[in-house]
């Protein structure tokens, strides 16, 4: 399953050879996933890896990881209708809807096997920045 996109087609700002897209960490036994999309200028993996790991530092995410795991409860979800595939194209049928404050758009990619017309359940990715 797909767990996150970029869309560089447009982006002409980045003046860089790499990017950093996210940081795949672990806190205890679970894995976590903070999408980052900052350039960088290592030509090869091992050359951006001190700048992955000032981003985890300066964002405090092992920190915010550990709160959310005392938090605990479940995982919020949203309940969308699924439109019907637009534009005919062979690639895949997709909704965005606005998340956390309102700024941000999720994007979730719709099974081929799901009815136009039916409701599906998505859970609400915590998004910190966008």
């Amino acid at each position: 399953a797909e767990a996150a996109s970029f869309d560089l087609s447009s982006d002409q700002s980045l003046d860089c050879c790499a990017l950093l897209m996210a940081v795949l960490y672990r806190v205890g036994d679970e894995w976590w996933m903070y999408a980052i999309g900052e350039g960088a200028h290592g030509t090869m993996a091992k050359d951006n890896v001190d700048e992955f790991q000032d981003f985890i530092r300066q964002h405090q995410l092992v920190e915010q990881a550990l709160a959310k795991d005392q938090r605990g409860g479940p995982a919020k979800k949203v309940k969308l209708k699924v439109p019907p595939k637009r534009g005919g194209g062979s690639g895949p049928n997709k909704i965005a809807f606005k998340s956390g404050n309102g700024a941000c758009l999720q994007e979730v990619v719709i099974p081929t096997e799901v009815v136009a017309g039916t409701y599906i359940e998505v859970p609400v990715v915590e998004i910190v920045s966008c």
